[in-house]
């Protein structure tokens, strides 16, 4: 934006200078009566508002909320001048300035791979919460190149992981998740203060075990389910066998020689045997009661 308005103004001054001092007569041509010093002090006034004006704007630097500066100076080197939010104005032609964000930033990592202590491959996807040291963006200058998410904080995360999670047997990992979480938020966030950047949170989103250990599981659930089913199957046969013989026994505690007349008494269709053996004694003596 300076740089245009330090060419407009200069432009301004040109035409000026060329009007003021006559450089033209009606036909175009160089008037030879031109008054050059006029002309040049006119374009020169111009040249000078611009370059002022240009290194006014060029100067401001607008710090966002969340968000702070560090200076530079390009002859004296590291300054311990801080940016704060708002307008600031520094000096374009000796200071450069860096803009950090310092509020809460999440990171999201996926895939990030690694080995149990029994060598079993497991995939976790974490998130990152974490935020620069406010306090410390001079060092950070000096000492951190490059995307800190994309690569300090990267390398820092698929290191800690490793070696976290070579501490855990694959079984532990599915049962103690918040145990590995803590594991790896703590040492992260001890790293990670020696480069300036607090750890604020750190959270395991997934885990993802290889085909192999998913086969295995998958399997032993199958034939725990199926234990399961053969236990409900034989205490529900054991149920029934005891309750037909607690029926059996209280009914051969209420079965009588008379309830048994009774019965047959009911069953019969009142027609007699055409056939009956010797001394048969199969006709009940109905009216005896005996």
């Amino acid at each position: 934006m300076g740089i245009l308005i330090f060419l407009i103004l200069l432009g301004v001054g040109v035409w000026q200078g060329i009007v003021k001092g006559q450089v033209f007569d009606n036909r175009g041509l160089i008037n030879e009566g031109a008054d050059w010093k006029k002309s040049i002090l006119e374009c020169s006034k111009y040249f000078i508002i611009g370059l002022l004006l240009m290194l006014i704007l060029n100067g401001i630097t607008l710090i966002g909320a969340g968000e702070a500066g560090v200076v530079f100076n390009r002859f004296t080197g590291m300054t311990d001048k801080n940016l704060k939010e708002g307008f600031n104005w520094v000096n374009p032609l000796t200071d450069k300035v860096r803009v950090y964000d310092v509020k809460v930033t999440k990171g999201e990592y996926t895939g990030v791979e690694g080995l149990s202590s029994d060598s079993q491959t497991i995939k976790l996807d974490l998130v990152v919460n974490y935020k620069l040291d406010s306090t410390q963006l001079r060092d950070i200058y000096q000492k951190v190149h490059g995307d800190i998410k994309n690569t300090l904080l990267l390398n820092a995360i698929l290191d800690t992981s490793k070696a976290e999670l070579g501490k855990f047997r694959i079984d532990d990992v599915a049962r103690n998740r918040e145990k590995l979480k803590a594991a790896i938020e703590e040492t992260l966030r001890i790293r990670m203060k020696e480069k300036y950047i607090d750890i604020i949170n750190v959270s395991v989103t997934n885990v993802d075990y290889s085909d192999a250990y998913e086969k295995s599981i998958e399997a032993k659930l199958i034939a725990e389910q199926q234990a399961l089913e053969a236990k409900n199957m034989k205490e529900k046969t054991r149920y029934l066998a005891e309750a037909k013989a607690i029926e059996n026994r209280n009914l051969a505690q209420t079965i009588t020689p008379l309830v048994l007349r009774q019965k047959w008494i009911e069953k019969w269709d009142g027609k007699l045997p055409s056939v009956m053996p010797g001394n048969s004694n199969l006709l009940m003596q109905v009216g005896s009661g005996k």
